[in-house]
């Protein structure tokens, strides 16, 4: 994927918040604080950094110590400063670790705010991974006696076909399908975890990790490149602890 690609789909994923029926047609893995703490990608107290804009402050602070899970990074990487969403802030936090990746894990977000992990069949060992959830998947259609074929998307492993064909059931059968999905997949996961665990540890593609992380709460704040009095201001305001600026290009070599 070339770097202007993945800028475009980073920017409409970051935003966009996904029906259960799309991320069940994309064979993705719901990332669940209790499901990751039984599989053991769960990590406590873990500090990390945060690229946003000092106008989510306000929002973010609110949402300190909360089950909201959150993108974040303890690897830089020269991406890192050519964000579509032009971060004027780095955030440093502390929470707990759900799940990592050694590049961006391509995280979507459901409806309730619980990120996603979308398979990328040409990353190595995605292939493979999304074949048996494609299999997870077709058992459980199977259980409920639902003849919908399956088919494999274009690109990214999306299935409009089931997607249709899932939002046509009532909310009750919906749910019942919802439920033993996400039950069928940890089960799968806990007994070959380790095909997860090749799929995130080749990711390659960008020099920054991804973390993705709950429970947070915001340790300090610093400006990218320029001081902005508005910034200084507003974390006094929100009584968050400011740490000076940082330059762009220093982005790339942060690490915890």
């Amino acid at each position: 994927m070339k770097f202007k690609e993945y800028l475009k789909e980073t920017e409409m994923n970051e935003y966009t918040k996904h029906k259960l029926s799309e991320l069940i047609s994309l064979r993705a893995i719901p990332l669940s604080e209790p499901m990751m703490k039984r599989l053991g990608y769960y990590w406590e107290d873990t500090v990390v950094y945060h690229l946003t804009n000092s106008k989510n402050l306000p929002g973010m602070t609110k949402d300190q110590n909360k089950k909201a899970h959150i993108s974040t990074f303890s690897k830089g990487g020269a991406e890192l400063a050519r964000l579509p969403s032009q971060p004027d802030v780095l955030l440093r936090l502390k929470g707990d670790e759900v799940i990592q990746g050694k590049s961006d894990i391509w995280s979507l977000t459901d409806t309730q705010n619980r990120r996603w992990l979308d398979i990328k069949t040409d990353s190595k060992g995605g292939e493979t991974l999304y074949n048996f959830l494609n299999g997870v998947l077709q058992k459980v259609l199977n259980q409920n006696d639902l003849n919908i074929e399956l088919q494999r998307g274009k690109s990214f492993g999306g299935d409009r076909n089931l997607e249709v064909e899932l939002n046509k059931l009532t909310k009750k059968q919906r749910s019942k399908i919802y439920g033993m999905y996400i039950e069928e997949v940890e089960r799968f996961l806990n007994s070959s975890y380790k095909y997860l665990n090749t799929y995130l540890n080749n990711l390659n593609q960008f020099h920054y990790n991804e973390i993705i992380l709950t429970n947070w709460e915001i340790l300090d704040v610093k400006s990218i490149e320029i001081e902005s009095p508005l910034t200084v201001k507003m974390c006094a305001e929100l009584g968050l602890v400011y740490s000076g600026v940082i330059p762009r290009k220093r982005l790339s070599g942060l690490v915890i």
